[in-house]
């Protein structure tokens, strides 16, 4: 066995404890696991029930119907599951443990730093909710639409969901790091996570600025609108979505990937122990 490769089973050995914790967390506190999950259930029904809401005055929007959206909602959701999952608990305690010292603790582990503030704490309750709210909704998108799929067809689009996942970790991270340099960054998360609701609609139903801003500079769009436009093929209400974009949603992914990383050792090179 190589080094690379002894490395990766540690990884995943310490994920797969992680999750196992997390799973003997949820048994032992079960009312406040459901309760959480519920929760997370009918935050995420209220942004369908609002497209409903609309979908009842109008038959399009945008030119796209309301099984569009129903796969938009579900590429998003599918994507968000994966963030939420593995990343979100790890990254929104960030600040929280630079205040309380508990970051001496995680930077001493022998771990590289962006899996110990990234995936050293999984949410179940969201993550759950989001797939399987991600699998419904793409369900009656591709019935509605009545979409056939071949198997090449759904690997790339797989692929192109882990992309936007990916991105979607990278602004997070690169937004929490910002406690390194603020004693609070919870407050510009929040923000975050109300602008990121835009990837969520295409962008066509914005102004040509807004749209080129939320696809090429903050690409927002890669992360459901591109999944859901590639599986519906030249059945959608705008333009087909080619191989190209797979390979452009690839490049985005490790491009954020990177500057986040960058970040981060910025951000590890600045930080002062709080302790002796």
């Amino acid at each position: 066995m190589t080094n690379r490769e002894g490395e990766m089973r540690k990884y995943i050995h310490v994920l797969s404890i992680v999750i196992r914790n997390s799973f003997y967390k949820a048994s032992a506190y079960r009312a406040n696991f459901f309760s959480g999950l519920i929760t997370d259930f009918c935050f995420n029904l209220s942004r369908i029930v609002f497209v409903n809401i609309l979908f009842g005055h109008a038959d399009t929007l945008g030119g796209w119907n309301i099984h569009h959206y129903q796969l938009f909602f579900g590429c998003s959701f599918l994507a968000e599951s994966i963030y939420m999952f593995f990343f979100y608990n790890s990254h929104t305690t960030i600040s929280r443990r630079i205040i309380c010292g508990d970051m001496d603790f995680l930077l001493t582990k022998p771990m590289a730093e962006i899996f110990v503030l990234s995936a050293m704490d999984v949410n179940l309750g969201s993550g759950i909710s989001n797939f399987v709210l991600g699998m419904s909704f793409l369900s009656m998108g591709v019935n509605g639409l009545d979409l056939e799929i071949a198997p090449g067809r759904l690997a790339l689009f797989g692929f192109l969901v882990l992309c936007g996942s990916m991105i979607y970790f990278s602004l997070s991270l690169m937004i929490n790091l910002l406690s390194f340099w603020v004693v609070n960054a919870n407050s510009v998360f929040d923000l975050f996570m109300n602008i990121t609701d835009l990837y969520r609609y295409p962008g066509d139903l914005f102004p040509r600025v807004v749209s080129s801003v939320i696809t090429f500079v903050l690409p927002l769009q890669f992360i459901a609108i591109l999944p859901a436009g590639w599986l519906m093929g030249d059945s959608g209400a705008g333009s087909e979505v080619g191989v190209e974009v797979g390979i452009l949603a690839g490049i985005y992914a490790a491009v954020f990937m990177l500057l986040g990383y960058c970040l981060l050792r910025r951000a590890i090179g600045r930080y002062s122990s709080v302790g002796s």
